[in-house]
């Protein structure tokens, strides 16, 4: 009995795209256990989300994504693949016959068409539901807020486990009693990936698990140095000291570092978010940002675009609200009521028993951080990929006129218009990436002309984005973003904006020095 056969297989941060199996040999190896009469299970049939915090650890840095498709005939948001359709015949060719089949029969003669043959139904409708502009509260080493933040003072750093904290963050301070010289070492140990924040703002560096960190800049006495430390996922086996989370002992320069004050940051539980999310919005209301924030679906881009936001440095919250297209007239005749939950509604998530579409977020142009829709956790992202999109269910969406709240903890850098995207597919088209990330400590400001893209300028005309058919393929310029579009390099397959934009100056500087050498010569013939 093969209770675990796998038809797919999960994928990591960082590995440089999703991971399949080929299902040609898939299906040589269920041919294989039928005709020997080996029983079998396929795993994973149906793909998932790691919602919440809940993605784990494979191996030291080997972090699995917030996706769990898997690769699975049935995907992560339930829809049929070829995959699925492949292994159904090829099931349906043994068992539906009468006459016993050879696997050399079956192989040689069906399967080499199958995958021609064979197509996906359409998947079930994805909603496309816009951009939501979101803005900067606050930096969450400032925030004061008892939902999201308990402290505690030690001697020694303390485990999350020791503070009774699953999943989060946890943010370790402490006041220098010395100064130190550039390129100074901090060494210890961080489970699993922490930032070195000074003095509450400035980010110098990251570490992960045993890294060395040399300071990029003199610190001075008494200045403050907090670890920010992630927990990007927990093994689901083994136990022992070595799966604890947290920061454990640091040296500055050899010295060790002592009286900490520690900072717990769980992010965890539907009360708890909610709590968070009502108190980022009483601030946004008090600081007198409100109708900045609370903007409509931009579908067209261009409706209550702040012109600027205050300038707020990762790791920071950042908000927005939302509210979906009315169905009926009765949700036009309520339009102008407030329709806001908080903790102190009489009703729920659950009374208001509409299910939507399900949809995709885009995070293109974010760097790292937690997503949280109303009062529920989509999940992780990083912009390392392969991952760019977080599911969203239906279910976690409130019908019209109900306000949508959606917050970002974003850790690293957010991108210049602050916005994101709800999109039908897990994969966002090159023509929809965002413009590049304010670096860590640079501005959040935004221009009228920055805040969302022209409806002209966020997709590319009809017979720029085809290429004629008389070229064999469409001109750089046509079928890639712009340069300072895309974050990370080129498309697959092809040469980067940079690159190609290098090349055409490259070639008009040659053209334009060959001309005065033409002149030069025809002068030295005149005289």
């Amino acid at each position: 009995m093969n209770s675990q056969f796998w038809v797919g297989c999960p994928t990591y941060w960082k590995d440089p795209d999703y991971n399949k199996l080929d299902v040609e040999v898939i299906k040589e190896d269920l041919l294989q256990m039928i005709y020997t009469g080996v029983g079998f299970n396929l795993y994973m049939f149906h793909g998932g989300t790691n919602f919440g915090l809940t993605s784990g650890l494979k191996t030291e840095g080997k972090y699995y994504l917030t996706s769990h498709d898997f690769d699975a005939p049935i995907s992560e948001s339930g829809d049929i693949t070829p995959k699925y359709l492949e292994i159904q015949k090829l099931l349906g060719d043994v068992f539906g016959s009468d006459e016993e089949e050879k696997p050399e029969e079956v192989t040689n003669e069906e399967n080499s068409q199958m995958s021609e043959d064979v197509e996906a139904p359409q998947a079930p409708g994805k909603g496309e539901y816009g951009k939501v502009l979101l803005t900067p509260v606050e930096a969450l080493l400032d925030s004061q807020m008892a939902c999201c933040r308990k402290s505690c003072i030690s001697l020694f750093p303390k485990s999350m486990e020791e503070m009774n904290v699953r999943d989060g963050l946890m943010a370790y301070t402490t006041v220098l009693k010395d100064g130190a010289e550039k390129d100074a070492e901090l060494k210890g140990t961080v489970r699993d990936r922490a930032y070195v924040i000074l003095n509450n703002t400035d980010t110098i560096g990251i570490m992960e698990n045993e890294d060395v960190l040399k300071l990029p800049k003199p610190v001075e006495e008494k200045s403050t140095l907090t670890f920010l430390v992630e927990n990007q996922g927990r093994r689901p086996y083994k136990s022992g000291r070595s799966l604890t989370k947290g920061l454990f002992n640091m040296y500055l320069n050899g010295n060790l570092l002592d009286n900490w004050v520690i900072s717990v940051f769980p992010f965890t539980g539907p009360k708890l978010i909610m709590k968070l999310q009502n108190n980022l919005r009483k601030k946004v209301r008090r600081a007198g940002r409100s109708k900045a924030e609370d903007t409509p679906m931009m579908k067209d881009g261009s409706e209550n675009t702040p012109k600027k936001v205050d300038a707020i440095v990762p790791p920071a919250l950042y908000i927005g609200t939302f509210t979906l297209p009315q169905e009926s007239e009765e949700d036009d005749a309520n339009k102008d009521k407030t329709h806001e939950l908080d903790l102190e509604s009489e009703i729920s998530y659950e009374d208001l028993g509409d299910t939507f579409k399900d949809s995709y977020l885009d995070m293109t142009g974010w760097k790292k951080g937690i997503v949280f829709l109303n009062e529920f956790c989509l999940g992780r992202y990083w912009n390392v990929g392969p991952q760019r999109a977080l599911f969203v269910p239906g279910s976690a969406l409130l019908p019209y006129p109900w306000k949508n709240k959606i917050t970002f903890l974003e850790l690293e850098a957010a991108p210049k218009s602050l916005t994101t995207r709800f999109i039908t597919t897990p994969e966002p088209e090159v023509v929809d990436v965002m413009d590049e990330s304010v670096p860590i400590g640079g501005e959040a400001t935004v221009k009228p002309d920055e805040g969302t893209a022209k409806p002209d300028e966020a997709t590319a005309k009809p017979e720029e984005a085809t290429a004629k058919p008389e070229d064999a393929t469409a001109k750089p310029k046509d079928a890639t973003a712009k340069p300072g579009d895309v974050e990370g390099g080129a498309p697959e397959g092809g040469k980067s904006p940079k690159e190609t934009e290098a090349e055409k100056k490259l070639s008009r500087e040659e053209a334009t020095t060959e001309k005065p050498a033409e002149n030069e010569v025809e002068k030295k013939e005149e005289t």
